[in-house]
């Protein structure tokens, strides 16, 4: 195990892992939200836009100038290649930010980052990890939460489940994992279970 450790923690929408993160952080460890630098990537004026209503058409765009996120949401379900295209637009613009905030905790001291990478294995980047968390969770539980979150139907939270990469089989490719089968008591308790198995994992290096 390296000195420094990346840590990725992923799981199929609507499973947990921003309850998860948020426990993490507030025991002190670092966690980078991908998701959060994806809202910043396509930020209104910012040169991933441009790039996507070029590739996309101006329906892409939102009224306000930022990403009209429920047609592009419509146009990924519907048509892979279409998600494929929008990933290779923002996945380098994405990744170039992790790892600059990874490098910055790294000099600041940091020996354990957490990102949070909702599409780690769809997107091939568990590689550029030490250690992979995993969590499950019921699909009719995720169902509910992503139609709730996003405010979907639940046809369409269904759907956009459907294209991502089966529990059981991110289960099988997992360093640890989580099953989130109860409340948020429960899935606390997890996560603090996690933290201290990494900090062990620290202390034995």
């Amino acid at each position: 195990m390296p000195k420094s450790m990346r840590v990725a923690l992923t799981g199929s929408a609507g499973s947990g892992k921003s309850t998860v993160c948020r426990c993490l952080r507030e025991k002190g460890l670092v966690v980078i939200d991908l998701d959060s630098l994806s809202r910043e990537v396509v930020a209104p004026g910012s040169s991933s836009l441009a790039v996507i209503r070029a590739e996309f058409g101006p329906e892409s765009i939102a009224s306000d100038g930022g990403l009209n996120r429920p047609y592009l949401r419509r146009l990924i379900i519907a048509d892979r290649n279409k998600k494929k295209k929008l990933e290779d637009i923002l996945h380098p613009r994405i990744l170039a930010g992790m790892n600059q905030q990874i490098d910055d905790a790294f000099n600041k001291g940091e020996d354990i980052v957490i990102v949070e990478v909702p599409l780690l294995f769809e997107s091939g980047m568990e590689e550029m990890f030490d250690f992979v968390v995993v969590i499950i969770c019921d699909q009719v539980d995720r169902i509910k939460r992503l139609s709730l979150r996003d405010g979907v139907s639940t046809e369409e939270a269904s759907a956009l489940i459907s294209i991502q990469m089966p529990d059981d089989v991110k289960a099988e490719k997992a360093d640890y994992l989580i099953s989130n089968s109860g409340g948020v008591a429960e899935l606390s308790d997890e996560s603090e279970k996690l933290y201290n198995y990494l900090k062990s994992l620290r202390l034995d290096n």
